[in-house]
């Protein structure tokens, strides 16, 4: 009888989590819809001739793209780099499990179809060993995600507050449990080791007890590199954005662009939705963001802060998701298996 109620709960749990995954993403897409039909025709028209619609203006949109590439190009490095503890990886095998992960994460929450995307490219018997070893590769970027998130929320309330109550009001609890999670895992990526064999004392299971062994093969040569990945990945994307702003007339200096946007992807770590309905979201975000903190945020025009966000979530996951998708048929790799 307990047993079938605990099941009932978890299956209540589970339900109303979707649930709020819907709804969260309805809200989104609803006040996008909202602020867009509020704008006044006039400042459409005036985005739409700030506009940069020169050749210089094509040539930065290319500069997009090839960052895109980079930017998972890094990220399949970081991949190889664990994936090689395990078995001969190539970069070119790594980046093709990268976009796997890719197509994959589109239609899960927090994108963790990526991490079962990734080892479809490892043999049968290391994928166990694989999905446990690329959550280095994930918990190093959430630490550069969380670290540059909290510096700058720290900056912006500090010196360009505006009075916003959003912000204002009991502001160090925010602050305070994302330095707390950044603590935490942070000390998780560095004493992986000791933490594991104190894991595998409790673990009676011999198989798990073999797979937490992976984590043995991780030098501290091997963390720096995830971390310096990480950290460039940051910037990559951070200047993508920064690029797409400024094509869609956007004003604003680099570094008051690099508060901002850190905060929104603090925000959003804490969202879970699942990349599809990602832009949605994240556009909503920004608005809220950028609205709170004018005396950084200066003059903009939210069709052109959604025009940014959403050809980001373009470039950066709807193409390489298409790419994986594509190479999983030729490869012909089943991916929803």
């Amino acid at each position: 009888m307990i047993i079938k109620n605990k099941a009932v709960t978890t299956n209540v749990r589970k339900f109303l989590f979707q649930w709020f995954k819907l709804l969260l993403t309805v809200a989104a897409f609803t006040y996008l819809i909202i602020i867009i039909f509020s704008l006044p025709g006039d400042e459409i028209f005036n985005w739409l001739k700030s506009i940069d619609y020169t050749t210089n203006g094509l040539l930065i949109i290319f500069s997009v793209f090839i960052l895109a590439f980079i930017n998972w190009l890094f990220e399949s490095e970081k991949w190889r780099v664990l994936a090689s503890h395990l078995e001969k990886t190539s970069i070119l095998k790594a980046y093709t499990g990268v976009l796997y992960g890719v197509a994959l994460g589109m239609i899960t929450p927090k994108r963790l179809g990526e991490y079962a995307g990734r080892i479809v490219v490892l043999q049968k018997e290391n994928r166990i060993k694989g999905l446990l070893l690329n959550s280095l590769a994930s918990l190093t970027q959430l630490s550069a995600t969380l670290a540059f998130g909290l510096i700058s929320l720290i900056v912006a309330l500090v010196l360009f507050d505006s009075g916003n109550e959003l912000f204002i009001y009991n502001h160090i609890y925010p602050i305070a449990f994302s330095f707390t999670v950044f603590a935490a895992i942070f000390f998780i990526i560095i004493f992986i080791k000791p933490i594991i064999k104190v894991v595998s004392r409790f673990t009676k299971s011999k198989k798990w007890q073999n797979y937490l062994q992976a984590f043995n093969y991780v030098s501290s040569k091997t963390k720096y590199k995830l971390f310096t990945l990480s950290v460039l990945r940051y910037i990559i994307f951070t200047l993508q954005f920064y690029l797409l702003v400024k094509i869609f007339g956007v004003e604003i200096s680099f570094l008051a662009f690099l508060v901002l946007q850190s905060i929104v992807y603090l925000v959003m770590t804490i969202i879970p939705v699942s990349a599809l309905a990602e832009s949605g979201v994240k556009s909503s975000v920004v608005l809220l963001v950028f609205g709170a903190f004018p005396l950084l945020a200066g003059n903009y025009h939210d069709a052109a802060l959604i025009s940014s966000t959403l050809s980001l979530w373009f470039v950066n996951l709807v193409i390489p998701s298409l790419a994986g998708i594509l190479l999983s048929f030729i490869n012909n790799i089943k991916l929803k298996q």
